[in-house]
């Protein structure tokens, strides 16, 4: 493992990104549904390349903080998405855990793990709607 994978795989970084997830959720409703920061978008589109590294740790606090610059909060109580639902802290780990184990359902060689959840959900579905499977 190279020098920027073991540093994305610290434990501190995903630590982060889990206290960032669970406080986004607590705070969702104290916070503006909509907030639109021109300054900060201006700033992320008009900057040149970066000379210098920057750690993964820098970069998600990076990110952290463009998140929260403006943009529509889609965890507060007034979001009433038609396409873009609220994320659900379940199907973020959900996806977390697909890509730790790069699992694809489209062919059961590439991902059998995915292709069995995958027929395990329909199953159920079909028994819930009494459909025989």
């Amino acid at each position: 493992m190279n020098n920027i994978e073991s540093e994305v795989f610290n434990s501190k970084i995903g630590e982060m990104i889990l206290k960032y997830l669970s406080s986004t959720y607590e705070m969702a409703s104290l916070q503006e549904f909509f907030k639109e920061n021109r300054q900060i978008a201006e700033t992320v589109l008009n900057n040149n390349i970066p000379q210098n590294p920057m750690t993964v740790e820098e970069i998600t606090n990076n990110v952290f903080r463009l998140m929260e610059s403006g943009g529509c909060n889609v965890l507060s109580p007034d979001y009433y998405g038609y396409v873009t639902p609220r994320p659900l802290p379940i199907s973020i780990m959900g996806d977390w855990l697909a890509m730790i184990g790069n699992q694809t359902s489209g062919a059961w060689r590439a991902g059998p793990v995915a292709t069995l959840v995958e027929n395990t959900v329909i199953k159920w579905i079909a028994q819930f709607v009494n459909y025989r499977y």
